[in-house]
């Protein structure tokens, strides 16, 4: 791997988290730049499947189009090939982002999950220490 990835990667994790983790902060600018990435990406997949699709029917029409010449026929099989890698790539890279932005629980518009909240201890003997409960 990269070693100036490796680098930057580190420096990073060790600017960020921990004085996010020391003050408690919360990482709701995290959660934003994700949905704001996943809202680009929602909007440019569709755009780019269409780039894909027309590279296949191109090159299928090149190919049908070179039935007397061997070499433009290798040529189209390749492009479509690439073609069809293409758009897998494209709906890999969709899928894998809606994925990972359904498990954090991050929405189109950035909104992050609401927090566990502990519930109330109360008793409702008034001889015991804990407080009354609401009832």
């Amino acid at each position: 791997m990269n070693k100036n990835f490796l680098v930057n990667i580190s420096f990073f994790s060790l600017v960020v988290f921990p004085p996010a983790i020391a003050f408690a902060q919360d990482f709701s600018y995290f959660t934003t730049f994700i949905g704001g990435v996943r809202s680009i990406i929602n909007q440019l997949i569709p755009i780019f499947i269409g780039i894909g699709i027309l590279i296949f029917f191109w090159s299928l029409i090149k190919y049908i189009n070179s039935a007397n010449n061997e070499e433009q026929r290798k040529t189209a099989k390749v492009v479509m090939i690439w073609g069809i890698v293409y758009i897998f790539v494209i709906l890999a890279i969709w899928g894998l982002v809606n994925l990972l932005s359904t498990i954090t629980g991050i929405g189109i518009g950035g909104s992050s999950p609401s927090a566990p909240t502990v519930p109330e201890v109360c008793d409702t003997d008034p001889k015991t220490p804990l407080p009354p409960c609401n009832v």
